[in-house]
């Protein structure tokens, strides 16, 4: 009766590669945040004749980004590791799917609605670049 409950090796080996696979676009994502956050700190520090300063305003609206895609990469970070749960374990097959389902279900709503607001702030940025110009 408990076979019915359990996946086979293949279907875990699937799960597993789903758990790789988001955990590589997590880092991936983090990955982009770090380099967000670098360029947001070179186009926030300026240095003029030993007089070293930087704009934090501009330093904060440059990080928005780098936030969004760090909460995405952590998120997708945390979906992975549910879903490597249904390869390793047995017995809680069905439990650990729901829960990795919800969390999956959870994290894309989340990134839908972060990934609509960095197009948001990527559209104020061009404005901002386009104002500087006239």
């Amino acid at each position: 009766m408990a076979s019915n409950y359990e996946f086979t090796p293949e279907q875990e080996m699937q799960m597993a590669r789903l758990a790789r696979m988001l955990r590589i676009t997590g880092i991936a994502f983090i990955s982009m945040a770090i380099v967000e956050e670098s360029l947001a700190f070179t186009k926030a520090y300026s240095v003029n004749q030993l007089n070293i300063s930087i704009d934090w305003m501009e330093f904060g609206f440059e990080s928005i980004s780098a936030v969004l895609y760090a909460f995405i990469g952590i998120t997708l970070w945390r979906v992975a590791r549910s879903f490597a749960l249904l390869a390793t374990t047995e017995g809680h097959d069905i439990p650990h799917l729901m829960d990795a389902v919800k969390k999956l279900i959870f994290a894309k709503q989340k990134q839908a609605v972060l990934l609509f607001l960095i197009a948001l702030h990527s559209l104020a940025y061009l404005y901002r670049m386009i104002n500087a110009f006239l």
